[in-house]
């Protein structure tokens, strides 16, 4: 936003006034020789002081006076509230965004605004924060809790493939002692882990869930120091330098999961309803002068324009009485 204040509204309006007086009290010509100038600074005039009238009246009292129909944006606060988030909310309707959101470059986005070697730092920032999160332990447990529930989960659908090469693999390494073990022995084995894997996801006081919540909370900051994104993501970002196929492949799966994430987070009505908290949290005249302060240099044209076609219109209008 520009800080300078546009005045060419102020501007017209006096050059409308000064031509005006000058063709109304000049002694050098007569009232017949001027009057298409006349005309056109009369109307001018006109025009302009009912733009200036309209345009402040939106947000102020003109000169002051207690006027009808003035100061509008503070005496309608609260329909605006109402309807400014309403409005916008229609062009975040689904039918209009997801097109949208299909359309982007994302790749174009992520090469252009994100240098892989930043994301290590981007990285390191944000894990310090959590880490120093109050809520830290509870985001250990949670994640604790989802790894063992995880864990739990595959080893369930995949024991019976599992038991059999387990049981193959234990032999092989336990030399005699091999001998003395069978295939039950390993699926007991089995069953008894995915039990107390069982316990460990379902119990935040289970004794193997407490060490393994020390551990990770005491090799966490050492992990962040020596972890590397960009390392991870080398092979994407070249892929998307050059390989076409990839890149219309990544746009078109990141705008789906865009498109997903908006609409199961409903985050059109959060941020509406956002819009209309703050917009209801706002004073009525810091409001209407922050709109003023946003568009104010914008409306100066309307007030030009008002000079100009008034102008252009008195003047049409004195030669129609000319010709008639």
């Amino acid at each position: 936003m520009s800080s300078r204040r546009n005045r060419w509204g102020t501007v017209f309006l006096g050059a409308a006034a000064a031509g005006f007086a000058f063709f109304l009290l000049q002694p050098w010509w007569s009232a017949g020789s001027v009057r298409f100038f006349l005309a056109f600074f009369e109307a001018s005039l006109v025009g302009a002081l009912a733009d200036w009238f309209a345009v402040t009246a939106l947000f102020k009292r003109p000169l002051g006076l207690p006027l009808p129909h003035t100061d509008v944006l503070v005496r309608r606060k609260d329909q605006l509230v109402e309807a400014l988030p309403r409005f916008l909310g229609s062009f975040l309707e689904p039918a209009r965004l997801n097109p949208v959101l299909a359309s982007v470059d994302w790749a174009g986005l992520i090469l252009d605004k994100l240098d892989p070697a930043a994301l290590d730092e981007l990285f390191k920032q944000g894990m310090k924060s959590l880490a120093e999160s109050p809520s830290r332990v509870d985001w250990e447990q949670s994640a604790l809790g989802l790894g063992a529930s995880l864990l739990h989960g595959e080893l369930s659908r995949h024991k019976e493939a599992l038991v059999g090469p387990v049981t193959d693999l234990v032999k092989r390494n336990a030399g005699w002692k091999g001998l003395f073990l069978s295939r039950d022995t390993v699926d007991e084995a089995v069953e008894g882990f995915l039990e107390e894997l069982k316990a460990v996801r379902d119990r935040p006081d289970h004794e193997l869930r407490l060490r393994l919540a020390a551990a990770f909370h005491d090799a966490w900051p050492g992990w962040v120091g020596t972890l590397q994104p960009s390392r991870w993501t080398a092979g994407t970002w070249k892929r998307l330098e050059t390989d076409p196929g990839f890149r219309e492949s990544f746009n078109r799966r990141t705008g789906e999961m865009a498109i997903a994430l908006w609409e199961k987070t409903e985050a059109t009505a959060a941020l509406t309803h956002a819009l209309g908290y703050l917009l209801a949290q706002t004073d009525a005249r810091s409001l209407a002068v922050r709109i003023e302060t946003a568009v104010g240099n914008d409306l100066q044209y309307i007030r030009v324009n008002g000079a100009l076609v008034g102008g252009l219109a008195g003047l049409g209008l004195e030669l129609l009485k000319t010709f008639l």
